[in-house]
């Protein structure tokens, strides 16, 4: 499986991808969501079991990178997180998870496997 991973912090994208290839996966990391975004309207662009994406980053919030990405592809489903308070409590579609940084190792990888 891929995973998509956009944080603008490189170490949370290492972290994440350590994780995904110690399960097996293959990740692609993104530090801006504008680079994410031109990949995404790019003809070399791999379709993603799920978009892990931050929700708050320099220039475009991750809310407003799915939304610009779903505009796209509508089929993706997006891991969204954040250490902050920026997660949203009410239903916003698209948003398959919201996840609370620091992330529990236990919690990704059971996510891991229900995307599987």
């Amino acid at each position: 499986m891929l995973f998509h991973i956009i944080d603008d912090q490189p170490f949370f994208c290492s972290f994440l991808e350590g994780i995904f290839d110690s399960l097996g996966h293959e990740s692609i990391p993104f530090t801006s969501p504008e680079d994410y975004l031109t990949y995404v309207e790019s003809p070399v662009y791999r379709s993603p079991e799920a978009v892990f994406c931050d929700i708050r980053m320099p220039g475009m919030s991750g809310y407003e990178l799915m939304n610009r990405t779903l505009a796209i592809w509508p089929d993706k489903k997006f891991v969204l997180m954040s250490a902050g308070a920026e997660i949203r409590a009410q239903y916003e579609p698209g948003v398959y998870r919201l996840l609370r940084k620091p992330l529990e190792l236990s919690r990704l990888e059971e996510l891991v496997l229900e995307l599987s």
